[in-house]
């Protein structure tokens, strides 16, 4: 069996990969401000309004650059390793990740990789393709269990874009309207976002039990934070 790595090539294109992904949502934020400011008219000559748009695309910028150096940092870190009774995930900043052969369900090629699932909902281990000696890992992989031809992905995972719906009709309805009924649905949409989809990523074993816990009050109190303002702007009082 053995120890597989990312090479310096898979770095620079997992690097690569993160930058055009964050230019594109930063090109989309610079649009969307762009419309709101030049177009409406409630904006117009209203200079000091320019201040807010700025400092977040400024904090957007020095975000995105963080967040692209501690996954360069995390890729850098990645081992999988592999031997006859498990099959262990090893990167910075998360415990190991360890599956039993025995407790693996489903193993499927993915356009990035493998993923494999155990019995367990959070018991999800992703392997990507831009590991060193790649062809050999799947070798030794199939050694242990046949791949199956698809993966059967959780709902938050299948249904991703419902969540990016959700998130978007809810941020939109709530910031735009002031009918009573669209706001409390906007408010629904906003707290099924964050309890279907957000809090499921956190079940994931590569994430430890504390960060699961803190993540878990965290939702919480936006959750409380959000019906707040919910109330507040039906009552009129915001």
């Amino acid at each position: 069996m053995g120890i597989y790595k990312i090479g310096k090539d898979g770095i620079t294109a997992i690097r690569n990969k993160f930058i055009r992904s964050q230019a594109i949502v930063f090109f989309i934020l610079v649009l969307m401000f762009g419309y709101f400011y030049l177009y409406d008219d409630r904006f117009k000559d209203a200079y000091s309004l320019y201040v807010f748009p700025v400092i977040l695309l400024l904090y957007f910028a020095w975000s995105s650059y963080r967040r692209i150096k501690v996954a360069v940092d995390i890729y850098n870190s990645l081992e999988i390793e592999v031997n006859d009774l498990h099959i262990i995930r090893r990167q910075k900043g998360s415990p190991d990740l360890t599956l039993s052969v025995f407790e693996i369900s489903r193993m499927s090629r993915v356009r990035n990789g493998i993923i494999i699932r155990g019995e367990s909902a959070g018991a999800i281990m992703q392997i990507p393709s831009a590991l060193d000696n790649y062809d050999e890992l799947e070798e030794q992989l199939e050694k242990i269990r046949p791949f199956d031809e698809s993966d059967i992905k959780a709902f938050h995972e299948k249904f991703w874009y419902v969540g990016l719906l959700l998130m978007l009709g809810g941020f939109f309805g709530l910031n735009t309207s002031t009918n009573p009924f669209v706001l409390i649905l906007s408010g629904i949409a906003l707290l099924l976002f964050l309890h279907v989809f957000v809090k499921a990523v956190y079940r994931n074993r590569i994430f430890s039990d504390a960060r699961r816990v803190t993540a878990n009050w965290i939702l919480y109190v936006i959750s409380l934070v959000l019906i707040a303002l919910v109330v507040l702007k039906v009552i009129g009082y915001i």
